[in-house]
Parts: structure tokens; C-alpha cells; sequence
């Protein structure tokens, strides 16, 4: 089947495609590049809770080496920090209860006065080699520090996952003493240059609606640093490209033309329709290859599922733009004025959601933006597509490019 308007149209659009396909991908491969550089500003791994926190410092013969620090107050006599493999009630410790299962305090109490000595053997104020922590019972109860500071540095060989520090008091009643902590193993989380970049930016936080992104994998990296912007770039362009469908024709009158020369206007769209779909297939391959260069350039694995489910997630909200701008294009008969008013309502739409997810009283604006019907993060995530995010853009594609065919066969185009 012969398509010499859409082969003409190909022709006379290629230049701009393909500059913007390899601005995508230059974009996808330097910023790759920078992922290195955002590792080097990762933190440990770290959890704190309560004036507490642990630090995970590398391995010693396979063992994890932890950092235990504890925040100290007026009246304290000294402080011991505990280690537990799991045999305690969390409830009670986050009560601040002396009463916690499997933990004997009569007897902690008891083996501290006997060994007078033990004191110098677990304290490690700076020391190069971590100290081994001193199991108090069969429950898998240690004891990882006793003295006057603040931090111990230890290795791990009990495998304890909950740690405490006691601060006794000077009377040196354990049942008036503070607990800081607890702290656990399963809530260690790196901190990177991002999550302080973001933490105080009103305009990241509008964009990602609040999403909880780890920038230490590179799905976490390329979700905010790449696909926070995606959606934007991608309906720009589209929308540009199909705004011009019918109110360029009409404009320069090219349109009677193709008319008369027994072009039926159903064909016309259906030509310029095919041209738009190719535009947006070759958009997202280049942008696709170029994270991928850019990846395999920094030695990471590809995320190729998350890419895949991310890159079609932007797909529906695609086509409702395209279905939108073709709506104005057949509405509008200046080219100028079609791509003023489309770009008027894509920048709208993306204030919306900004407000959205901004203000207390923006929540319901979500309903009014089709940007809130692209959620690549989650897609990234969780390798899946949300079916409103799939159905309501469709929707409104097919109801506004319907609408443009019956407008379009029904429109009185003057010579």
C-alpha cells in the first residue's frame, strides 16, 4: 500500500527527529556518566532511632564491623550498650521496659559487679581493631561496651540484630535508667548527595509526589535523575509534532490541494496518524538505547525490566496528548496558534501536578492532570503497570481522536 503523504512527511520532519533522538540519546549516556560520582557520596549503611544509631563499617574475615553510638545526658553514671539476635520483645524495649522478654536485668546487673575488670576490654574509644562483644546469656544477649563514652566499634560474631545503649544513672539503679535505641540491622538505609538534594526542594518533591527512591541502584538513580523528567520531554515533543497535523495544511492551504487530488480526509489523518506513531516508536528506542550505552559505559547491570515497564508506562499518556493536540489542531487554523495552545495546555497540566503534590488542599487537582497517570518510579519498582494509569489515558486518547475524525470529515476548509 502506497503512503506518498506520510513518505513526503517522513522526509520533510527526519531532521528534527533525529536530532532530538540523539539529544536522547546524549542525555541517557551522560547521565549514566554521573552515576559513579553520585556513589562516591553515599553514606554507610545506617539506622538510628531514639538518640541511637549503628553504622555498618565494612567486614573483618567476613564479619560485619558496626559502629554503635548513643546520645548521653546530665546524671549518667555510665553506659552499656547490648547486642540481641532477635529473642526480645520489641514492644517492651520501644516502651522503654526493663521487664523485656528474655532479658534478665538482675542478672546483667550481676555479671557487670563481678567482672570489675571487664570495663578496659570492651571500651574502644578510637582503638584500630574492633572489640569482640562478651555474650551475657544463652539467648543470644551480649554485651558490646561498658564505660563512660559515647560509641563502640565492633565486630559482629554473635550476629545480634537489635542493639541498645543503657544509660544508668549515678545512684547506679538499673530500673531508673534511659534506654537510647533500639536500633536494627533490617533498618540500615544509605544516605546519598540526592537524598539531602531532595529533602529540602519544594520543586523534586512536586515532581515525585513524595515517592521513596533509593539513588544507590541504579533503578533508584535513573528513576529520579532520568524519569523525572521523561514524562515532560516526551509529551513536548510528541504534542509539537502533532499539532501541526491539520492546521499547517490549512494554513498554507496545501489542504485543497491534497483534497482535490482525491485524498479523502480520513486518509489524511490516518497518513499523519501513522507519522506521529512512528515519531513516538523512534523516540522511545533511542531514549531506551541510550540509558543503555550509558550503563554499560559504567560497568552497572541494566535494569531492563524496570526500563521496559518505565518506558511503557509513558505510553498511554502519550497518546492522550496526541489525541489532545490532533483535537486542537483541527480546531485551530494557524499553526502558530495550534502549538501555542497545546503547549499552553501541557504546561498546565504539569503545574497541576506540581501543585498536586505540593499543597494539603492540591490532592484533588490529581484528578484534573494526565501526569498523574504516569508513574515511571513505581513501574521502575515494581516491574508492573498501573491499570488506572493505563485506562485513563487510553481513554482519553480514544475519545479525543475520535472526536477529531468526526470534526475533521464534518469541517468546512475555504480556499
Amino acid at each position: 500500500m502506497k503512503l506518498p503523504l506520510f513518505a513526503a512527511s517522513l522526509s520533510s520532519s527526519r531532521m528534527s527527529t533525529i536530532i532530538y533522538c540523539g539529544v536522547l540519546v546524549f542525555y541517557g549516556i551522560m547521565i549514566m556518566s554521573a552515576f559513579p560520582s553520585v556513589m562516591e557520596t553515599a553514606s554507610d549503611p545506617f539506622a538510628e532511632n531514639n538518640g541511637a544509631t549503628i553504622t555498618e563499617k565494612g567486614k573483618i574475615d567476613g564479619v560485619p564491623v558496626y559502629n554503635l553510638t548513643w546520645h548521653t545526658q546530665a546524671g549518667v553514671l555510665t553506659h552499656f550498650a547490648l547486642g540481641f539476635s532477635g529473642n526480645i520483645s520489641l514492644a517492651d524495649l520501644m516502651q522503654g521496659s526493663f521487664d523485656a522478654d528474655g532479658m534478665d536485668w538482675d542478672m546483667i546487673e550481676g555479671f557487670l559487679e563481678e567482672r570489675p575488670g571487664i570495663s578496659g576490654m570492651l571500651s574502644d574509644q578510637g582503638s584500630e581493631r574492633p572489640k569482640e562483644p562478651m555474650a551475657l546469656d544463652e539467648n543470644g544477649t551480649s554485651l558490646l561496651y561498658l564505660g563512660e563514652g559515647t560509641y563502640v566499634r565492633f565486630v559482629n560474631t554473635p550476629g545480634s540484630t537489635i542493639f541498645i545503649a543503657v544509660l544508668v544513672p549515678e545512684d547506679g539503679n538499673l530500673s531508673n535508667a534511659t534506654i537510647k535505641g533500639p536500633v536494627m540491622l533490617g533498618n540500615l538505609d544509605v544516605v546519598t548527595g540526592f537524598d539531602e538534594y531532595i529533602k529540602d526542594n519544594p520543586f523534586v518533591e512536586g515532581v515525585m509526589g513524595g515517592a521513596v527512591v533509593d539513588f544507590t541502584h541504579v533503578r533508584g538513580y535513573i528513576s529520579l535523575e532520568y524519569f523525572s523528567m521523561w514524562p515532560l520531554f516526551l509529551v513536548i515533543f510528541i504534542a509539537i509534532k502533532t499539532s501541526g497535523i491539520v492546521s499547517k495544511h490549512v494554513e498554507d492551504r496545501s489542504m485543497d490541494i491534497l483534497l482535490a487530488t482525491g485524498y479523502s480526509r480520513t486518509r489524511f489523518l490516518n497518513e499523519k496518524m501513522l507519522l506521529v506513531l512512528v515519531n513516538l516508536a523512534l523516540v522511545l528506542i533511542f531514549a531506551f538505547l541510550g540509558l543503555l550505552l550509558g550503563t554499560i559505559m559504567i560497568g552497572e547491570t541494566f535494569p531492563l525490566g524496570g526500563m521496559i515497564f518505565s518506558f511503557l508506562d509513558s505510553i498511554p499518556l502519550a497518546l492522550a496528548f496526541i489525541g489532545l493536540s490532533l483535537l486542537v489542531s483541527v480546531l485551530v487554523d494557524e499553526g502558530g496558534k495550534a502549538i501555542g495552545v497545546v503547549m499552553g495546555l501541557v504546561v498546565g497540566e504539569y503545574i497541576l501536578l506540581i501543585v498536586a503534590n505540593l499543597a494539603s488542599w492540591g490532592s484533588t487537582l490529581e484528578w484534573f492532570t494526565l501526569f498523574s497517570y504516569s508513574d515511571p518510579y513505581r513501574a521502575m519498582i515494581d516491574n508492573s503497570l498501573d491499570a488506572v494509569n493505563v485506562i485513563v489515558p487510553l481513554a482519553v486518547a480514544f475519545v479525543s481522536i475520535t472526536l477529531s475524525y468526526i470534526l475533521f470529515n464534518r469541517k468546512e476548509i475555504h480556499a
